[in-house]
């Protein structure tokens, strides 16, 4: 992940999941995988692999947050589409492995 890259949260990449994507948590990591049509022919799954940065703060107020509220960083993303989230999800979770 560059230092200028936003980070995200889980809650971010769910508002941003299709209903042909998945949001899986596994550990501290997320695997991420949302259906793309760029046209052209090119479409199909993309993956993406994401670790948390921040802990869950338990309790009641503003200073509590749940994995979802964590801050995550990108440790890879596929340079490929996949033929559906299950290939894509694969892939990640052998990132996780290297």
């Amino acid at each position: 992940m560059e230092s200028n890259e936003t980070m995200v949260t889980m809650n971010d990449l769910h508002m941003n999941t299709n209903s042909f994507g998945a949001l899986i948590q596994y550990g501290t990591y997320v695997l991420a995988t949302n259906w793309v049509n760029m046209g052209k022919g090119k479409q199909g799954n993309t993956a993406r692999l994401f670790i948390a940065l921040e802990e869950p703060v338990s309790g009641f107020g503003p200073n509590s947050r749940g994995f979802n509220g964590c801050a995550l960083g990108l440790v890879a993303e596929a340079d490929d589409y996949f033929q559906d989230a299950g290939h894509a999800i694969a892939w990640a979770m052998n990132q996780i492995n290297n």
